[in-house]
């Protein structure tokens, strides 16, 4: 009961009613997509509880209408949603500028055959089959934001070391 009452003070319903964010405004921001409630519930407590903002959607057309405004720093999509399933919204967030580099975690309780699995878009960066436990959700998210946020720096630098090279400029 003592969690519970944790939780409810800690869950992102939290900020509305107090009038300020929970962590700070640069802590990574995640977007989960996951039309079961009881599965989006768990995703939310235990990447909140690890320090991530976390913006829960329902369905994939909620999910990229906020991407669009704001983009995350990693999105969590279930495979199977209803209307538009996780692979077509990692496809779509693939082709829109703003989100092509942000790193996708596709969840899914299906069985995946190699058929099935060569089927999935190659735009996505990890799959977590269910059932798995909270500790390895927040490892693996960490894992890819890392990642996706070295890439950046990486990015940054070799962009840095040509302008250097065209201006004649050391750094």
């Amino acid at each position: 009961m003592e969690l519970q009452k944790a939780y409810n003070f800690l869950s992102p319903n939290w900020y509305p009613r107090m009038g300020a964010p929970l962590f700070p405004l640069d802590a990574p921001l995640v977007l989960v997509v996951e039309d079961d409630e009881s599965n989006r519930e768990l995703f939310v407590q235990a990447l909140t509880f690890a320090g991530y903002r976390v913006w829960p959607h329902r369905t994939a057309a909620e999910a990229l209408a906020s991407v669009r405004s704001t983009p995350p720093d990693l999105v969590i999509a279930d495979l199977a949603l209803p209307g538009m399933d996780g692979g077509q919204l990692c496809r779509l967030l693939r082709d829109e500028p703003s989100t092509a580099g942000v790193p996708l975690l596709v969840v899914t309780g299906w069985p995946l055959s190699g058929a099935t699995r060569a089927q999935l878009p190659r735009t996505l960066i990890s799959l977590l089959m269910k059932p798995f436990t909270p500790e390895r959700l927040v490892s693996r998210s960490r894992r890819l934001i890392a990642a996706a946020r070295a890439r950046r720096v990486d990015r940054a630098r070799a962009r840095a070391q040509r302008l250097a090279r065209r201006t004649g400029t050391r750094q």
